[in-house]
């Protein structure tokens, strides 16, 4: 990604807008743009808690410079003075933070991130390069992890392999001995306690990847309910309620209640500003698909509503699924994808778009992105609904411009599956296999036999 379309903070975003449009009130914006500077302030002071090497140590310094400059262009005096501060500071921000976790989230010691940045932590501090405080915070957010795990385990033990199971069950013992032996005391006990939790989480490695799997799998399987991120766990709960009694619901409404129906919701909320819908349409469409996850949320409160015998209460959720996944299949019909122009100056743009739609990319950017890459003569109407948000910043020009765009670059059809064979010369015969047809049992002549043959 280039300078101009790095993504900020969701939070930043309403504030330089405010900035760049002149008639926008500022000062409404501060509160979240402050909100912001503190959550990165918290951020990299956590992780200053230890070091890598004297290069990461630098950065922290850096970035603990650009956070008091960012706190004080606030009080400049003019928008465009605090414009010209902000924006490069924080982008060098941004940048810095990319760079310490990229290099931090790197497996070096485990694939698993609780597990290889307390084992970070750990080293550096057998290197003087980390403090105890820092240890101490990251492994009490190891101990909730290793919880995970358990939990996670018992949840899939009856579906193991015995010896499996006993594998498993050596690795969260070797996890838990780990956690319990940590000394700061004793340098010595603590390199130990060290080498356990890395031996037991490399054991455990199995029980994720395989849990990632079952999730896969899971996703794959065919749903009668076409709803993103949810369909096949409802499909799998009303399955399994309907042969039971009521009064084995309780984990399956729990479930429902705070797995399956917050997944939905985030799902739905991260696709409203992520898809470029038919702009006539596009309100007509959000509504109906909120409605109908209210109406969803309302059935699976009724689960427990005991005025309802047990079918009608099933039957009313069946009936809110289906119509919600039909607000689903009409949503698809009126947007447009996008994901083929990657790569592409109009998949730039795409992106560009859908920054600002999602508050991580100012407006400011956009002129960067004219020119830098110049847009073709025949999308005039497409900037100038770009311009036109820069006017308003009304984000409803934003998917009209998309929108736009991407029936410019429609997406190629699918390609036809050939199957693998081959078709008999003589009577046009496919076979699947061999290399005498088994229509006419004729064995084609190759073409460099032939060539020979003269």
């Amino acid at each position: 990604m280039s300078h101009d379309l790095r993504q900020l903070p969701p939070n930043v975003v309403p504030y330089l807008n405010a900035l760049s449009h002149k008639g926008s009130n500022h000062r409404e914006e501060l509160d979240g743009f402050l909100a912001a500077v503190d959550q990165m302030t918290d951020w990299w002071e956590f992780q200053r808690g230890y070091t890598i090497d004297d290069e990461e140590e630098a950065k922290f310094e850096n970035l603990k410079l650009l956070h008091e400059e960012l706190r004080e262009a606030i009080y400049l005096p003019t928008k465009q003075e605090q414009l010209d501060r902000l924006v490069p500071d924080l982008y060098q921000v941004i940048a810095l933070m990319d760079s310490i976790n990229q290099r931090r989230e790197a497996p070096h010691y485990s694939p698993q991130l609780a597990v290889n940045d307390f084992l970070l932590c750990g080293a550096a501090w057998l290197l003087e390069r980390a403090d105890d405080e820092a240890v101490l915070q990251r492994l009490e957010r190891l101990k909730g992890y290793a919880g995970v795990l358990r939990h996670a385990f018992i949840g899939v033990k009856s579906r193991l392999l015995p010896e499996v199971v006993e594998s498993l069950e050596i690795g969260l013992n070797h996890f838990r001995a780990g956690l319990e032996a940590v000394n700061l005391d004793d340098p010595d006990q603590f390199r130990d306690a060290l080498a356990s939790i890395k031996e037991g989480a490399e054991i455990l490695q199995f029980l994720i990847d395989w849990q990632r799997q079952d999730l896969q799998r899971q996703a794959q399987m065919s749903s009668r309910f076409t709803i993103p991120g949810a369909g096949p766990a409802f499909q799998d709960a009303l399955e399994q309620a309907r042969p039971l009694p009521r009064e084995q619901w309780r984990r399956g409404i729990k479930y429902l209640e705070t797995v399956a129906t917050p997944q939905l919701e985030a799902t739905w909320a991260g696709m409203r500003s992520s898809i470029f819908w038919e702009p006539n349409q596009r309100l007509e469409v959000w509504e109906e698909i909120q409605l109908s996850i209210e109406d969803v949320k309302l059935a699976v409160a009724d689960l427990s509503n005991l005025e309802l015998t047990p079918d009608q209460a099933l039957d009313n959720l069946e009936a809110t699924l289906e119509t919600l996944a039909a607000a689903f299949r009409q949503a698809r019909q009126a947007s447009l994808s996008h994901l083929h122009l990657q790569g592409t100056q109009a998949g730039y743009y795409i992106e560009a778009l859908l920054g600002a739609l999602n508050n991580t990319l100012p407006f400011l950017a956009f002129p960067e992105l004219f020119h830098g890459s110049p847009p073709p003569e025949e999308w005039k109407q497409i900037i100038a609904h770009i311009l036109d948000y820069g006017a308003d910043l009304e984000v409803d020009h934003l998917y009209r411009a998309g929108y736009l765009l991407l029936q410019r670059f429609p997406p190629p059809p699918p390609l036809e599956e050939v199957p693998e064979g081959w078709t008999c010369p003589s009577c046009k015969h496919f076979n699947t296999s061999g290399t005498r047809c088994s229509e006419c049992h004729i064995a084609p002549v190759s073409i460099s036999a032939e060539a020979w043959s003269g």
